[in-house]
C-alpha cells in the first residue's frame, strides 16, 4: 500500500456494532485536538463493549453545569454517578454500564476543589489496578490526569501491568505531552484530524506502521459541520494486532 492509497471507509455505525461484538479487554486510545469528536465517538464505543460484568468507570473532573456533555453520557449509558472510589454496591448495579466518577468541587475552593478530584481520581486507579477485576477505565482528558493531576505514574501501571483485566481507554487532546505508554500499549488507536505537526510526529511511537503512512492519512481525514453546530471528523483506525486499518466514517 502507498502513501498516496486511501484506506477503506466504514459507516460509523456498521464500525461501532462490529467493534463491540469482537472487544475483549484491551486499551484503547484516541488521539486529536480538542472538538473534533473523541469523546463522542468513545462513548458510542463504550455504550457496545461495557456491561454490567464488564463496567465502566468514567472519570468526569468538571461540575455538572460545565460539562453537560458527561451529564448526558450517564443517562444515555445508564452509568450511576458517584463522589467517591469505592462505590457502594446498590441491587440495580448489575443492570448498569458501570459508574461515572465525579468528585465533589466546593464552589469558591480551588485547592479544595482540586484536591477532592486528585484524591478520588488516585483511590480509583489504585484501587481498580489492585482490584484486577475486569473494567474499562475512561479518561476523557488523559493530557490533564497525567500530566496536570501527575498521575502519571497511576495511569503507566495500567497501560503497562493491568491486562487482561483492566483496560484504559485514554482520550488525548495534547498528543506529545503524555507519556510514551499512552501510544505504545493499546491494540486500538484511534486518530482525528490532527493540524499540530508536533503533535502529529507523536504518532510514529505507536510502532508497526509506516509513519509517514499515518501523516498522510490523518491530513487526508474528512471534517464535516453537523446541523447541531458540532463538528464531525473521519477518524483514522489502527488494530495494532493485525496490523488492521481502516477510516471510521461520520455516520
Amino acid at each position: 500500500m502507498t502513501t498516496t492509497q486511501r484506506v477503506e471507509v466504514i459507516p460509523r455505525k456498521e464500525f461501532t456494532r462490529d467493534f463491540g461484538r469482537a472487544y475483549r479487554p484491551a486499551h484503547v486510545t484516541m488521539l486529536g485536538p480538542t472538538g473534533r469528536g473523541k469523546t463522542t465517538l468513545g462513548f458510542q464505543l463504550v455504550k457496545e463493549c461495557a456491561s454490567g460484568s464488564d463496567p465502566v468507570v468514567v472519570f468526569a473532573g468538571k461540575p455538572p453545569g460545565r460539562d453537560p456533555v458527561m451529564s448526558k453520557a450517564a443517562d444515555d449509558l445508564n452509568l450511576r454517578v458517584i463522589e467517591s472510589w469505592p462505590p457502594h454496591k446498590r441491587p440495580g448495579d448489575k443492570n448498569r454500564r458501570g459508574w461515572m466518577l465525579r468528585p465533589y468541587q466546593p464552589m469558591g475552593n480551588l485547592e479544595e476543589a482540586d484536591k477532592n478530584v486528585y484524591d478520588e481520581y488516585r483511590a480509583a486507579l489504585r484501587g481498580l489496578y489492585a482490584a484486577r477485576s475486569p473494567h474499562i477505565v475512561f479518561i476523557d482528558e488523559a493530557y490533564h490526569v497525567q500530566h496536570d493531576m501527575k498521575l502519571e505514574k497511576e495511569c503507566a501501571a495500567i497501560l503497562t501491568r493491568g491486562m487482561p483485566d483492566i483496560a484504559m481507554w485514554s482520550l488525548v487532546q495534547r498528543g506529545r505531552w503524555v507519556s510514551y505508554h499512552t501510544y505504545s500499549a493499546p491494540e486500538h488507536l484511534f486518530m482525528f484530524n490532527e493540524p499540530d505537526r508536533s503533535n502529529r510526529q507523536r504518532y510514529s511511537e505507536i510502532g508497526g506502521i509506516d509513519p509517514e503512512y499515518i501523516e498522510y492519512l490523518t491530513e487526508t481525514l474528512k471534517t464535516f459541520r453537523a446541523p447541531d453546530g458540532r463538528t464531525i471528523s473521519e477518524v483514522l483506525y489502527i488494530r495494532r494486532s493485525g496490523p488492521e486499518i481502516c477510516i471510521v466514517g461520520v455516520s
